[in-house]
């Protein structure tokens, strides 16, 4: 399963992008079926796992439960 990791950004401003988080430190953010994996840009722990190479999240931010950084998923891939 290929996996990609995402780049660290500064925490977007209020109101600004939707930021998907978690409280504790259990299994991904998002688990679909696809062959997918999205990794923490800064600490590599597994933010969206085996997701459909064609899905897109535009405008969305994800905050790693584990260092805390945000990521978002590289142009490249999406």
């Amino acid at each position: 399963m290929p996996a990609i990791r995402m780049t660290v950004i500064a925490e977007p401003a209020d109101g600004r992008r939707a930021v998907l988080m978690r409280q504790n430190q259990e299994g991904p953010l998002i688990q679909g079926e696809g062959d997918l994996t999205c990794l923490c840009g800064s600490c590599g722990f597994v933010l969206l796992k085996d997701m459909d190479n064609g899905h897109v999240f535009v405008d969305v931010v994800f905050k790693c439960p584990t260092c805390e950084s945000f990521n978002e998923i590289p142009s490249t891939s999406a």
